[in-house]
């Protein structure tokens, strides 16, 4: 079996200033890429990503903290981010989720060629 080059199959389907979220269709893997960090994830992998932000950022949101970072545990690593890298961060995953729904209709409504 011939193994494929990830980056050469894999390409942005959302990007910000400080990283990006791509997708590798042969191995149906998502790459989030922020900063000094990339770390792999399934589809369901990424939505779970996304949910647990979502919560750490809103239990943050409503301390009264001077220096909030949120602190998240993700394939065995502790990962640290700032609210305004969570913020960057969740925007990424929203815009890589829409890219995907796009993509998926797209395929399923597509007429065949004549």
């Amino acid at each position: 079996m011939q193994k494929h080059n990830a980056e050469e199959r894999s390409h942005p389907i959302a990007e910000s200033l400080h990283g990006e979220v791509s997708y590798c269709s042969c191995c149906k893997q998502y790459q989030l890429k922020f900063k000094n960090i990339g770390i792999p994830f399934s589809k369901k992998g990424l939505e779970s990503f996304k949910s647990v932000l979502e919560q750490s950022y809103l239990n943050l949101a409503l301390e009264q903290n001077h220096n909030p970072t949120l602190k998240i545990r993700c394939a065995n690593m502790m990962l640290s981010f700032k609210l305004e890298e969570a913020d960057e961060i969740l925007e990424l995953i929203k815009q890589a989720q829409i890219e995907t729904v796009r993509a998926e209709l797209e395929y399923l409504y597509q007429l065949p060629e004549s």
